[in-house]
């Protein structure tokens, strides 16, 4: 059995090389994209074990606080490309009537301020009444995310 392996191993390297194929090292320029692709920008996420993540995946998450209690803050409406080049979420954010549209705005809060929590979204770097100081979004005026890129974003334990 092993030097069926050791045959198949052999043919397989000669055909490689008479393809042209041997084993070449990844250019460093592509090794360095790949690796800018798999790396969060912001390195509190990184802190956060972040995890891949579909961006049309996000829109309707609530936004949660930080807390036990985990009242709702806001819910995720869609992603976009911040000033900076990371990715923020434009996050819906009102009073009591806030999911039905009524007497909301739109804010946006980095990525790197905000950790999965299950099928929600948790605010972790930035305290709730400061959220309602955040500037208003004005939709269009940033570049939307398509919804199959991916972000990435940390994830965290629930707080109870």
């Amino acid at each position: 059995m092993h030097r069926h392996s050791t045959l198949l191993m052999a043919a397989l390297l000669v055909s490689s090389l008479a393809l042209g194929t041997a084993l070449e090292p990844v250019p460093a320029a592509m090794q360095a994209e790949d690796d800018a692709k798999e790396k969060p920008r912001d390195p509190r996420a990184e802190n956060r074990f972040a995890q891949s993540v579909r961006v049309g995946d996000l829109p309707g998450r609530r936004l949660l606080a930080p807390e036990e209690s985990q009242h709702i803050l806001g819910w995720v409406d869609g992603v976009v490309k911040g000033p900076d080049g990371d990715a923020q979420l434009v996050v819906e954010i009102g009073g009591a009537l806030a999911r039905f549209g009524i007497g909301t705005r739109l804010v946006l809060v980095s990525v790197g301020d905000v950790a999965l929590l299950g099928e929600h979204v948790a605010l972790m770097d930035v305290d709730p009444e400061d959220l309602q100081k955040l500037p208003t979004y004005k939709p269009g005026s940033q570049a939307a995310l398509p919804a199959n890129a991916t972000i990435k974003i940390g994830i965290v334990k629930p707080f109870h």
